[in-house]
């Protein structure tokens, strides 16, 4: 058959040659893309177009529209997979370069693999550090623990102190308390001394006296024995002289005698004194004091007593009850102004001395620590040189 002549004007070449299709590098890991990958569809068209065509217009050009249209959607299809291509090609290679630095560096960053490295070494270090940290937060509460224990052993030492300092200040109180009853009763004592040293310079003087009677007596006694020696030695001659005078008969018949006068012994005077009897109180005899009560001074009085537990409230100390020591008693005047205070002793005992004459009121609280009921004020009248008892029941508390 003969070949039909092409208009070469006109005739739209068909993209059979390499030359036509352009593909750039896209990576050096992937392979380029062949001309017969990127537009097989192009080749199929085309080789369908021509197998169907029929044999006698095989030679005949297609139409001038057609033509250019098939190859005007060719190119835009061709440039539109190209870039397709590229962008897929670039994304797996992207992808397959941080596939390959994650697997080799472990991130995503050539240049952090130091950086990770001196974090890896910090976090050890801070690790460590926490490690280290974690034994000083132990060895913080062991050392808090040990505070603690201690802190309590002290407290409970500074509470035994303050127990032991309230021991010893309460038995400074009592001592206190006895140092004033012993002043209290030295002081009486010293006044009973002096009383009594008044009272033997009285006796001295008196036995002076005697001593001086004594004497005069003595020097009497001589004189009269001197008196009667003379008047013996007149009786002896007038015994002489009447023997010569009288007659011879009545010398022989009567004998005169005549006594003679023997000096009288003389016998110094005894001075006996016998104390007026006194008769101690009920409360002496139960509770005797350990001192004797003093004695006022010359216009003052002594306000003295007991303070015993009264058990069976009926106001009367007995022998089966007890004498209470450490009480508070109070002496203040008539309107309750304080005036003097002490404790009492051992024995139960209290005693104000030398208070000057007027009324008063004793008032009482018990020893620290005794829930013991106390009277009401008890009002004393004080006379010059008079001692006044005023005895103080405590009782105790109901138990209902």
């Amino acid at each position: 058959m003969p070949e039909t002549p092409v208009d070469s004007s006109t005739a739209v070449p068909l993209p059979v040659d390499d030359s036509d299709v352009l593909v750039g590098e896209v990576n050096a890991t992937f392979e380029p893309l062949k001309p017969e990958d990127i537009a097989p569809e192009e080749g199929r068209r085309t080789t369908d177009v021509d197998a169907a065509a029929p044999a006698a217009d095989l030679g005949a050009p297609p139409p001038l529209e057609l033509a250019q249209a098939s190859s005007d959607n060719q190119k835009m299809f061709g440039c539109l997979r190209d870039i397709l291509l590229v962008l897929i090609s670039i994304i797996l290679g992207a992808l397959l370069a941080l596939t390959l630095l994650l697997g080799l560096n472990g991130t995503l960053f050539l240049n952090d693999r130091e950086k990770t490295a001196a974090l890896e070494v910090k976090l050890a270090t801070l690790e460590g550090n926490q490690d280290a940290l974690a034994k000083q937060q132990e060895a913080q509460k062991a050392a808090i623990a040990t505070a603690e224990a201690r802190w309590q052993d002290v407290d409970a030492r500074t509470q035994s102190l303050e127990d032991e300092q309230q021991r010893l200040s309460d038995q400074a109180i009592a001592l206190q308390a006895q140092t004033n009853a012993i002043s209290q009763t030295a002081e009486s004592a010293q006044q009973d001394v002096a009383t009594v040293q008044d009272r033997l310079n009285g006796v001295q003087n008196r036995v002076a006296g005697l001593d001086e009677t004594v004497t005069t007596m003595q020097d009497d006694v001589e004189h009269v024995k001197k008196t009667a020696a003379r008047f013996d030695r007149f009786v002896q001659g007038l015994i002489a002289l009447i023997s010569e005078v009288a007659p011879e008969e009545l010398r022989a018949t009567e004998t005169i005698s005549t006594p003679i006068a023997s000096p009288t012994p003389v016998t110094e005077p005894v001075i006996t004194v016998t104390p007026a009897p006194t008769q101690e109180p009920t409360t002496l005899q139960l509770f005797p004091p350990q001192q004797p009560i003093p004695t006022p001074a010359s216009g003052s009085g002594v306000i003295y007593g007991l303070a015993w537990l009264d058990a069976n409230n009926d106001g009367a100390p007995e022998a089966d009850e007890t004498a209470l020591s450490g009480v508070h008693i109070f002496l203040q005047d008539e309107r309750g102004a304080p005036l003097l205070s002490m404790f009492t002793g051992t024995d139960g005992r209290f005693a104000f001395i030398n208070i000057p004459q007027g009324d008063y009121q004793l008032l009482v609280r018990p020893a620290a620590g005794d829930p013991l009921i106390v009277p009401d004020p008890q009002p004393v009248a004080v006379l010059p040189d008079k001692q006044v008892e005023i005895n103080i029941a405590l009782t105790q508390p109901s138990s209902r």
